[in-house]
């Protein structure tokens, strides 16, 4: 299924590979390998705990564009979460919660 509307809310598993913590409201680039230089904003509100160098955390976040990476993007795909250009992690697509204005509050 391609997704044509923005404000996609996914569950993912998030690992992060970079030396530093993630903590707060972060809105990361990502990527899909298999769909070519396309990218779109991560949005994730991490503020319960921070997420330590080498820790994996499931959460809620929101693709603000998901459009470009057509058939590609569905359950199992794994993005590549980027910091400008450094990766800072990857995150497998556990879940496709629906869009935004459709699912509900996201807790």
């Amino acid at each position: 299924m391609i997704y044509y509307k923005n404000l996609l809310a996914v569950k993912i598993l998030f690992e992060n590979t970079s030396k530093r913590g993630i903590y707060g409201i972060w809105r990361p680039s990502v990527y899909l390998k298999e769909s070519g230089n396309y990218c779109t904003t991560l949005r994730a509100d991490i503020v319960k705990k921070e997420i330590e160098p080498g820790d994996d955390v499931v959460m809620n976040a929101i693709l603000e564009a998901p459009k470009g990476f057509g058939e590609h993007l569905k359950e199992g795909a794994v993005l590549s979460v980027r910091n400008g250009l450094d990766e800072v992690g990857r995150a497998l697509v556990l879940e496709i919660i629906g869009y935004l204005d459709e699912a509900g509050p996201l807790n």
